[in-house]
C-alpha cells in the first residue's frame, strides 16, 4: 500500500463522509481496528484506494451485468496496482459489496476530488480505468457513458471529454438510429421491425415495380446494407 503515498502526494483530509460509510460495510471492524495503527495519510490512502475499487464496481454493474471481460480488466487492474494477500482479499470485497450497493457514486467523485485537491492529472487516471472497464466487452452502454460524464463533472474534468474519449462510438449508434428511424433507445423489437420495413421498400423487385431505373436498383443493396449494419449496432448496443 505504500506505493499510494507516492500517488497521492501531500493530500490532506480524513476518511468520512462516503467512503467511510462504505468501508465500513464492505469491511466491518477490520478497518476501525486498522484505523487506530496508520496515521493519516495512511487512511487517505486506503480511502483513495477504496474510491478506486468501489468506482470500478459501479461501473462494471451500470448495465445491469458484469460481463467476463469486464472481470478480467478489473483483475489486470488488480495485479497493476499490486494488490495482492490480504489487501487483495479486501479490494474484491469492497468490489462485491459495492456492485450491489445503493451508494452514489457522484459522492464518491466529489470526496475522490477533495482527497486529490483536484488534481487533473489523479482524476485522469481514475477516468481511463473507469473508460477501459466500460470498453472491455467492446461496447460502451448509455448507462455507462452517464457514469462518465458525472466523473468528468464530478472530477472537474474539462467541458467534453467524455464526448472526446466515446463521441465516434455514442455517434455511431446515434447514426444508426437515424439510418433506420428510430429512436436511440428503441427496443429489440422496434429495430428489428423496423429493419423489415425498411428493407421491404428498397427490396429490388418492389422497386422495378415503381419503375425506377436499374442504377437506383442496383444501389438498392448497398441501401439494404446500410440497414443491415445500423441493425447489427443498435443490437449490439443494447446487448451490452
Amino acid at each position: 500500500m505504500a506505493v499510494w503515498g507516492k500517488i497521492i502526494g501531500g493530500a490532506i483530509g480524513s476518511i468520512g463522509g462516503p467512503i467511510g460509510i462504505g468501508l465500513g460495510a464492505a469491511l466491518g471492524h477490520q478497518f476501525d481496528k486498522a484505523a487506530d495503527k496508520v496515521g493519516e495519510k495512511q487512511k487517505i490512502t486506503v480511502a483513495y484506494v477504496f474510491i478506486l475499487v468501489a468506482s470500478m464496481a459501479k461501473m462494471a454493474k451500470a448495465d445491469g451485468r458484469i460481463t467476463k471481460e469486464e472481470i478480467e480488466r478489473i483483475d489486470q487492474f488488480f495485479a497493476q496496482l499490486g494488490f495482492r494477500g490480504e489487501t487483495k482479499k479486501a479490494a474484491q470485497e469492497i468490489f462485491r459489496k459495492e456492485k450491489d450497493s445503493d451508494s452514489d457514486i457522484g459522492a464518491y467523485f466529489d470526496q475522490f476530488s477533495q482527497l486529490t485537491k483536484a488534481d487533473l492529472t489523479q482524476a485522469q487516471v481514475l477516468y481511463s480505468m473507469l473508460l477501459e472497464i466500460a470498453k472491455a466487452d467492446g461496447q460502451i452502454h448509455e448507462a455507462e457513458i452517464q457514469i462518465l460524464r458525472l466523473a468528468e463533472s464530478k472530477l472537474r474534468l474539462p467541458v467534453g471529454y467524455t464526448d472526446r474519449e466515446v463521441g465516434s462510438q455514442h455517434s455511431s449508434v446515434k447514426h444508426a438510429a437515424e439510418v433506420l428511424g428510430v429512436s436511440e433507445s428503441a427496443s429489440e423489437t422496434e429495430i428489428k421491425k423496423a429493419y423489415r420495413e425498411k428493407c421491404k421498400k428498397m427490396h429490388p423487385d418492389v422497386l422495378r415495380s415503381q419503375g425506377l431505373p436499374d442504377e437506383l436498383v442496383e444501389h438498392a443493396g448497398a441501401q439494404i446494407q446500410s440497414y443491415t449494419e445500423a441493425k447489427d449496432a443498435m443490437l449490439k448496443a443494447l446487448s451490452a
